[in-house]
């Protein structure tokens, strides 16, 4: 088996003091239109307002700009750990009648799967798209997740959803296909339909990283570029499908209000599976042979579990709101004296510092303002800012320091 895995270092912030045959259906749920394809002044401090400490702060005489920095200051650091973000996998496994020992190697592997997830603290959802059940007929091998990741007879849990295609379950070359049709819920992709799944949008979360994991002995006729940027449309004008079924947008377009922005794609697919190697790649994704990867509990397949887990947690973003911690014993907390630095790589010593402003609305060249609150305990970055932290590629995170006062914009 070969493996890839992209790793971006999860730094802790340090704070203040610092501090992943169609027929019948709906029609699709969009419309024919989605279809076509900081300088201080010279005043002295002014404690902050009792009512919002934000917005009313003013800068200490020796502030500076992010460029110059705080004038013959010397701030107190203080490391606080930060918690990433959620993440939310979709696994989809071909349910063709080749795959039997692959669906048997998912199902002996998954739970320690969702146990690596869970020992690195990492809130996780995790969805299955395939046919449920066991034993194989009609040429389709279901699967059947086990406790205790699922429920009862493969039901759903908690952290798991299982998206039944109850009628010919995943086939070989459409996985791509019948993932954006049954997100979509799109003509001839809902659960009465043939190649349809059950309703899983909802259990995926906006702020959650999302990771796909492709499982095939196939490749897809769908292509890379149009899994991520197809404007949408019938199976048979996107993908040369049935005419029966509709595509919604791909998973990268506006049509999904940005659901998709931290997406990673694995593969465990053969050397055909070209387009799910693609996908990897482009997305920063593991892949493994499924040719050479053995039974149930064999080392390649132990090994891509791991990569796959150890990238969605490894790749998971860092929150933007950043809690201040209490000052050390004899300090208290101005909030006209705080400044904010966070990763970026291509800064002076990997981390540049922002400039304080009043609220979102100004945060056209980033920064950071005080959530609101009084006194202040929480710093929020802009977004911009936020993700150029999440960005980098050597660390992540955030310093907060105390005593020096606040640069603005």
């Amino acid at each position: 088996m070969t493996a890839r895995v992209t790793k971006r270092g999860l730094w802790l912030v340090a704070m203040g003091l610092v501090a992943a045959g169609c027929a019948g259906g709906e029609r699709p749920g969009f419309e024919n239109s989605d279809l076509a394809d900081p300088v201080g002044d010279d005043g002295g401090v002014t404690p902050p307002p009792a009512e919002e400490p934000g917005p009313g702060l003013t800068p200490a005489p020796d502030a500076g700009t992010p460029d110059s920095g705080p004038v013959s200051c010397a701030g107190t650091t203080v490391e606080a750990e930060i918690v990433p973000l959620p993440a939310d996998i979709v696994w989809i496994i071909d349910n063709s009648s080749s795959m039997s020992d692959e669906i048997a190697a998912v199902r002996a592997g998954i739970n320690a799967f969702a146990d690596q997830l869970a020992s690195s603290g990492i809130d996780y959802h995790l969805v299955m798209l395939s046919k449920r059940g066991t034993g194989t007929t009609n040429d389709i091998s279901p699967v059947c997740v086990p406790e205790p990741l699922a429920g009862p007879d493969c039901g759903d849990s908690a952290r798991f959803l299982h998206s039944n295609f109850a009628g010919q379950g995943i086939r070989s070359i459409q996985p791509l296909e019948q993932l954006l049709g049954s997100l979509g819920q799109t003509r001839g992709y809902t659960p009465t339909d043939e190649r349809g799944g059950s309703p899983w949008r909802d259990h995926l979360r906006a702020e959650a990283s999302k990771s796909i994991v492709v499982v095939s002995d196939d490749n897809s006729r769908l292509s890379a570029d149009a899994f991520l940027n197809t404007n949408g449309g019938t199976a048979a004008s996107v993908s040369g499908g049935s005419s029966k079924c509709d595509i919604p947008p791909g998973l990268k377009k506006p049509f999904w209000n940005g659901l998709f922005d931290r997406l990673a794609v694995h593969a465990m697919v053969g050397p055909n599976g070209a387009t799910y190697r693609e996908l990897a790649t482009l997305t920063g994704g593991v892949v493994a042979n499924i040719n050479e990867a053995g039974g149930a509990s064999s080392p390649a397949w132990n090994s891509f579990f791991a990569a796959v887990a150890s990238q969605v947690v490894s790749s998971a973003p860092v929150s933007c709101d950043l809690p201040i911690p209490a000052p050390p014993p004899g300090e208290t907390l101005d909030p006209n004296r705080v400044n904010v630095s966070v990763s970026a790589d291509d800064a002076p010593g990997g981390k540049r510092t922002l400039a304080r402003v009043d609220g979102t609305a100004d945060c056209q060249a980033g920064g950071w303002f005080y959530a609101a609150g009084s006194p202040p305990s929480e710093i929020t970055l802009c977004p911009s800012s936020c993700a150029e932290m999440n960005a980098s590629t050597a660390s992540r995170g955030a310093e907060v320091t105390f005593g020096c006062a606040t640069i603005v914009n």
